[in-house]
């Protein structure tokens, strides 16, 4: 969202903002704009007249613009234009107190504020700034005895599937004298470099536990050794096909 400001009609709201940022100038403004919830907007600050000499105020303060109307132009008929001139009006929020804009900001659908209200939420923000967020901070895995426990109230503590074995490397915060050697697990020495189990196989083996055994899925069994050339085939004779018993006829009764 593009938030276009009337600077002066802003600056000359008193009575909002606290004794300590009372008075602010252009460039003060920017700064408080670049310390508040807009600090992430495209936030215009549109100004009567040109820069002063000696005036730094033309210049982006923090990601804020700074944008002059021009010698002898008010800052009115810029925003005017640029309200107008704006390809999405609804993603654009004018901040002044003059009528006149804030009629053609509402012809053409755009939001409007205030600047008693704007002054106000810059009052907030500034009070209270938003803390940085933090880096995470990183979850410590669990610990073997922890998985355990876990998979016993899960009522699956003999699944060889979910049998874990111990990492060779030391968890961080144990001290040496007390790091011990790996265990390795039974289950884990079992399955060695294998392929993982396909979970619909075993759901199967689980369902069926009668009718499929393990060895019934070795496809070794099935397949022909590669060493074994393959068998020729013979055309087929008649000695394949046993004779076809035959049926007795019926005989015909003659005319008398």
């Amino acid at each position: 969202m593009t938030v276009l400001v009337d600077a002066y009609n802003v600056l000359h709201v008193t009575g909002v903002l606290p004794p300590a940022l009372a008075g602010p100038s252009v460039e003060d403004l920017a700064r408080y704009i670049a310390a508040s919830r807009w600090a992430r907007r495209e936030v215009i600050l549109i100004c009567d007249g040109g820069p002063q000499e000696r005036s730094t105020s033309h210049r982006p303060v923090q990601g804020v613009e700074i944008r002059y109307a021009g010698a002898g132009k008010d800052a009115d008929s810029l925003i005017i234009a640029l309200i107008r001139a704006h390809s999405a009006p609804r993603r654009l929020l004018v901040v002044s107190s003059d009528q006149a804009i804030v009629r053609v900001a509402r012809r053409r659908r755009a939001h409007t504020l205030s600047s008693a209200a704007f002054l106000e939420k810059l009052a907030d923000d500034l009070r209270t700034p938003a803390k940085p967020a933090g880096p995470a901070k990183p979850r410590a895995p669990l610990t073997p005895p922890a998985v355990d426990a876990w998979l016993d109230d899960l009522g699956l503590s003999g699944d060889p599937i979910l049998a874990i074995a111990p990492s060779a490397e030391p968890r961080a915060g144990m001290p040496e004298q007390e790091q011990r050697p790996p265990t390795p697990s039974p289950c884990a020495e079992e399955a060695g470099a294998s392929a993982p189990v396909d979970p619909l196989l075993l759901q199967a083996l689980q369902e069926w536990p009668d009718q499929l055994r393990l060895s019934d899925l070795d496809m070794a069994r099935w397949l022909p050794d590669a060493d074994t050339p393959p068998e020729t085939l013979r055309p087929a004779s008649e000695d394949d096909f046993p004779p076809s018993p035959r049926r007795p006829r019926k005989r015909r009764r003659g005319r008398r």
